[in-house]
């Protein structure tokens, strides 16, 4: 009986372990955070990856003031063309045509989530 105990309680401390591991934390309430996670990116050639990737470093380097006012090049390489959201419009296509970048976008894209989630992204890149 007391084996069938032993058992048994061990049982119980898995499952409970195993429950507790699969919980996940709730997607972030940030538009940016959404919009970025359920997207693929686009793009053609290595000058518009890099393009890319350099509006995600500034992402992560610059403060907000600044990113309002940085410029990257369009499709054809022409400089100085796209604000920040545009560059992510174009080249981030969603899953669904209602996910926006929200009207809050150069302070929600400073939040921790998405600063981790543009870090990932930098790093598959």
């Amino acid at each position: 009986m007391k084996k069938t105990v032993a058992v048994l309680s061990g049982f119980c401390v898995v499952c409970l372990f195993l429950s507790c591991a699969s919980v996940q934390r709730p997607e972030p309430d940030n538009p940016v955070y959404r919009y970025l996670k359920h997207s693929e990116l686009q793009c053609e050639g290595n000058e518009q990856k890099s393009n890319v990737k350099r509006a995600l470093v500034d992402i992560v380097t610059l403060p907000g003031y600044e990113l309002r006012r940085m410029k990257y090049s369009d499709f054809r390489g022409v400089c100085n063309k796209w604000d920040l959201p545009t560059l992510l419009y174009k080249h981030f296509v969603p899953d669904t045509t209602q996910r926006t970048l929200g009207d809050n976008f150069y302070h929600d894209v400073k939040e921790e989530d998405v600063q981790e989630l543009v870090k990932q992204i930098i790093r598959t890149l």
